[in-house]
């Protein structure tokens, strides 16, 4: 038998973009309207290009989580969301003067943690710098707010009214805010945020700059692990399985996705795994692939039967097929090559024990013997990665297996 696909080495759960950019007027359009308007002076506010708010941005505000990614972007995982900008304020006469200008540096991170009691919790974290400024710009006024929509409580408040805000000084502020869950429910809230801008002789409104809103949703419950806690809905998780660590229980998965066609939890092929919170349902699903009278394979080290897809998702071929015969069927072996090397694989095999050169790419599940802890620990960590990621009935999530060394 040949060694099969090649693991991928390392992995580090990264976070994605979350909705589209927001678009900004442009000056031209802005100076249009100020002229209407009779105003002796319009405001235009800009954002900079993603490579120039890059590098402001990473030299004038600290560290936070998205601080290595993209500006311009807001940034989402399941725990929270960040974004940072820069953004040019210009102040220009009726004449298409230019009057002054100056650079605000802006970022927010939210994040969000479970707790064992009520009420579930999310912090923000505010950073706000004007980095430089000219004339009349000098005297701009500016404004953040931070709104939740279903929240109960906030404390820390960022500001009332607008402020000045000092070239080169950097404003920060921490938020917390709760929101009451029912025991055993759930509730879902809202995020967006708001820059103002404003100078005192521009008749017109302060010009300003949002993000959030319904791309942000975020989803409080009581359902997982009996804590409180929120996650951003809105965001797929992964579950991440170290072969180094788990070996055969990790492997039989990776090649149960790389050799079947239906990929199950691959993110490659946008097909994820959606999980089955009901006990009864998934305990029916164990039965039907993994019966106790199934015959493990003896050569095997303390044997166990492994399924997957997991009997507690909806992928599961519990509900699929008959009985665990219809699925593909693989084992545990150590092969030794001719130069005496050894590897590990989880290949397929007939109904006699003998190993295939192929399985059965259009099985509707696979099922393998493979070690009794390390099957464990695959379960196990499938268990506190659903904990994690407040995973509730037909969440959806992701499943990426690789080797660490």
């Amino acid at each position: 038998m040949s060694k099969r696909v090649p693991l991928p080495v390392g992995w580090k759960e990264k976070p994605k973009p979350i909705g589209s950019v927001p678009k900004q007027p442009s000056c031209t359009q802005e100076k249009i309207s100020g002229r209407a308007d009779g105003d002796q002076r319009f405001l235009c506010l800009e954002r900079k290009s993603a490579k120039s708010a890059k590098k402001f941005s990473i030299q004038s505000l600290p560290k936070v989580w998205c601080t290595e990614y993209s500006p311009r972007i807001l940034w989402g995982r399941r725990d929270g969301f960040c974004f940072k900008d820069v953004l040019l304020f210009t102040v220009i006469d009726t004449r298409g003067r230019l009057r002054g200008d100056a650079h605000f540096a802006v970022q927010t991170e939210l994040t969000m943690k479970a707790t064992e009691h009520g009420p579930a919790t999310v912090r923000e974290h505010l950073d706000m710098k004007r980095l430089d400024a000219s004339g009349e710009a000098k005297a701009a006024t500016v404004q953040f707010t931070s709104t939740c929509k279903g929240c109960t409580k906030t404390t820390g408040y960022i500001w009332k009214g607008y402020s000045k805000l000092p070239t080169g000084k950097l404003k920060q502020k921490n938020m917390k805010r709760t929101v009451d869950v029912a025991k055993g429910k759930r509730k879902t809230v809202s995020w967006g945020w708001r820059t103002r801008i404003k100078i005192p002789k521009a008749k017109n409104k302060p010009i300003s700059y949002s993000q959030g809103g319904k791309d942000t949703k975020v989803r409080c419950d009581n359902e997982v692990g009996k804590n409180f806690g929120c996650v951003n809905a809105g965001y797929i998780p992964t579950l991440g399985l170290d072969v180094a660590k788990w070996k055969a229980g990790a492997l039989f998965i990776a090649r149960a996705q790389q050799e079947n066609q239906h990929h199950w939890g691959m993110e490659k092929y946008k097909k994820p795994l959606t999980r089955l919170a009901n006990e009864g349902k998934a305990e029916a699903n164990r039965e039907v692939i993994c019966p106790k009278k199934w015959k493990r394979d003896p050569r095997v080290e303390d044997p166990s039967c492994d399924e997957f897809p997991f009997a507690r998702t909806y992928q599961s071929g519990g509900d699929k097929v008959a009985s665990g015969e219809e699925c593909e069927q693989r084992t545990t072996v150590h092969i030794v090559e001719g130069d005496g090397s050894e590897f590990l694989e989880v290949p397929p095999v007939d109904k006699d024990g003998n190993i295939l050169e192929k399985g059965n790419p259009n099985a509707l599940c696979v099922r393998a013997t493979t070690p009794k802890t390390e099957n464990k620990g695959v379960g196990s960590a499938l268990g506190g990665f659903t904990k994690k990621a407040r995973l509730l009935n037909k969440d959806k999530y992701w499943v990426y297996v690789y080797i660490s060394k």
